[in-house]
């Protein structure tokens, strides 16, 4: 038991370290984009070209890991995203970030395969929901936490990137000390036309337009923050609350659609992110003219509604499943999240043309519209959800199918 907790203590330690370094960069390279004035349509295949690595790095890993072993895995991709993160410095052109950003995607997804893995490996029936729940804590803290490192230093200069590199560089300290438990990493999630056909169509069309909306928001945000006149601490400070919101609203809103109808539930939380989404499309025309606290409050109830429609919506998609089909189902979502993802911030530059940075969240409003559509018709066509195969919320992280098997509904030795 001692073990078992000093590893996992040193995989959280180096999980915390290397998502500050992740928060910070991307932070980082949306407000340094503005300052090297890149054209909308960059800044969009950056974001695109970052999802397209990271849907591909997942798939790549599990092929590395069944090779070299998990602390090799992530010290060979924790080293090269260090590394990449000093590479914008010597492409400071539209071309070479792209390229960067394709390459630190896929560093990223091994990065999280690897631990996620790992983690899988040393929980058990007994701790399986607490380890879930603490990875999730440590996920949104250190992600929140890496905003306020911005105001460090002045992202116009290299001292930010050096920040991030020891960051990213530090997170292999606590990996590689640790003591050696290779998991089982399980089947990967097959994915069938049979599974595609049995799972909820609403939950499958929200998660690919989650992907979209968030996708466009994790990875324009701060460029489009930066546009809007707000200066790089108020963007660190928003995007932070965010992800305080996502923090906190996580938890609640999951187990209230434990005891509901989880479609009632994600309606009203859909609707909740609409409302705020178009809201802040209103604001963020003239940020400064409104006091800060509102756009902080703003900013936590969007994050904190946004950020808990995953998991409710995988919940709702698994609802209708067999335990033994979980891990495909988180497969089958994560591709489609990454999907969306991909698309998203090409949907936001064009909208953008016509409405400047409120395309962010006006786009966000448009998105959730219709996913609240589909959830609306789905409860007036079959009103009452399959007792047989309700299943208990789970909080779960938007990375990769491995960590479904932390799931304890999923667990083939759960009774």
């Amino acid at each position: 038991m001692v073990g078992t907790v000093t590893s996992l203590f040193a995989l959280l330690v180096g999980f915390a370290m290397l998502c500050l370094g992740h928060g910070l960069n991307n932070t980082l390279l949306g407000i340094r984009s503005v300052q090297e004035g890149f054209p909308d349509w960059a800044i969009a295949l950056m974001t695109s070209s970052y999802f397209a690595g990271f849907l591909i790095g997942t798939r790549v890993s599990t092929l590395v890991l069944a090779r070299v072993g998990h602390i090799r895995t992530f010290a060979t991709f924790a080293s090269i995203a260090s590394a990449a993160s000093l590479a914008y410095l010597l492409a400071l052109n539209e071309t070479g970030w792209i390229a960067v950003r394709f390459i630190y995607g896929m560093c990223m997804a091994a990065n999280y395969v690897s631990l996620e893995s790992w983690l899988n490996g040393l929980a058990d029936r007994s701790n399986r929901g607490s380890v879930l729940s603490v990875y999730m804590m440590v996920n949104f803290l250190a992600l929140g936490g890496a905003q306020g490192l911005v105001v460090i230093g002045d992202p116009s200069s290299h001292e930010l990137f050096l920040v991030v590199s020891i960051l990213m560089s530090l997170a292999l300290v606590p990996v590689s000390i640790s003591r050696r438990q290779p998991p089982h990493l399980g089947t990967g999630g097959h994915v069938s036309l049979q599974l595609l056909r049995r799972m909820n169509r609403p939950a499958m069309i929200g998660v690919g337009g989650l992907g979209m909306a968030l996708g466009a928001y994790w990875g324009l945000g701060a460029a489009y923050l930066s546009r809007a006149g707000m200066g790089s601490a108020e963007v660190a400070s928003f995007l932070a609350a965010g992800f305080i919101g996502g923090l906190v609203f996580q938890w609640p809103l999951g187990r209230l659609s434990d005891r509901l109808d989880r479609r009632i539930v994600l309606a009203g939380t859909l609707l909740l992110a609409i409302v705020t989404s178009a809201v802040l499309g209103i604001v963020i025309h003239r940020p400064g003219d409104f006091p800060a606290a509102l756009m902080l409050g703003l900013a936590l109830v969007y994050g904190g509604s946004s950020y808990t429609l995953y998991s409710m919506l995988v919940a709702l998609a698994n609802d209708y499943l067999a335990p033994e089909e979980l891990v495909g189902s988180c497969a089958a979502l994560i591709m489609l999240q990454a999907i969306g993802s991909l698309l998203g911030p090409f949907l936001v530059a064009g909208l953008a043309l016509l409405s400047g940075p409120a395309a962010l969240f006006l786009a966000s409003a448009s998105i959730y519209a219709l996913v609240l559509v589909g959830i609306v018709v789905d409860y007036r066509r079959q009103p009452h959800q399959p007792e047989a195969t309700h299943t208990t919320f789970t909080a779960v992280p938007r990375t990769c199918a491995v960590i479904a098997e932390l799931d304890e509904r999923g667990s083939p030795d759960k009774n």
